[in-house]
């Protein structure tokens, strides 16, 4: 029979903001145990819209191909949102930018 691991870690924001997720993901990587980075994509510019629920990426590529697809769809429904200032912003867990995505049009 396989080892128990319980981790009690307390919900919301702790020192220096870091959220419970984060916490859990450090938890997890000082365990041993490699947790799915999580990774957010927020367009930014003329509208602002941020990502508060993020998204499983295996890897900053992958969040890259993730946060073209978002740019693509993006700016195939508002394709007057297709200009320079407005792009995605891809952040890690601890809110780092990793990438900046500008938005474009399938139509274009």
């Amino acid at each position: 029979m396989g080892a128990i691991l319980e981790i009690r870690i307390p919900l919301g924001k702790g020192r220096r903001g870091a959220s419970t997720i984060g916490r859990l993901s450090n938890v997890l990587s000082f365990a041993g145990l490699s947790p799915i980075p999580r990774y957010y994509f927020h367009v930014l510019g003329d509208v602002p819209a941020h990502d508060l629920i993020g998204h499983e990426c295996e890897n900053d590529k992958d969040a890259e191909r993730h946060g073209k697809l978002l740019a693509r769809d993006v700016g195939t429904d508002k394709p007057d949102m297709v200009r320079e200032g407005n792009y995605i912003s891809v952040t890690d867990e601890n809110g780092a930018e990793r990438l900046r995505i500008p938005l474009r049009s399938m139509s274009a």
